[in-house]
């Protein structure tokens, strides 16, 4: 069974795909968002994963990732701002 995760860079409009053979590791995780990780739940399917640390680090605004918080969460979108790469996955594929 893979698992596809949504990858969303800050800067850039378009996400991508990444696959993997199986749900990705601890490591996979921080990879891609750069750092250490942190869930934020989106809706009953899917957690966005954020750099944990970004606002501190700095790291730059990402619009689409942004856009999609504030679609399915928007009392949580006026007082949060994603920053730096991030990543959707589906809850069933977070060990």
């Amino acid at each position: 069974m893979s698992v596809e995760v949504i990858v969303l860079e800050a800067g850039k409009s378009e996400g991508y795909v990444q696959s993997y053979p199986e749900s990705p590791s601890l490591a996979d995780m921080q990879e891609l968002v750069g750092g250490y990780i942190e869930l934020v739940h989106l809706n009953d399917t899917q957690f966005m994963v954020v750099n944990e640390d970004g606002h501190s680090l700095g790291l730059p605004y990402n619009e689409p990732a942004n856009n999609i918080l504030a679609m399915n969460r928007p009392e949580f979108a006026q007082q949060n701002v994603i920053v730096g790469n991030v990543f959707l996955i589906d809850k069933k594929d977070v060990e």
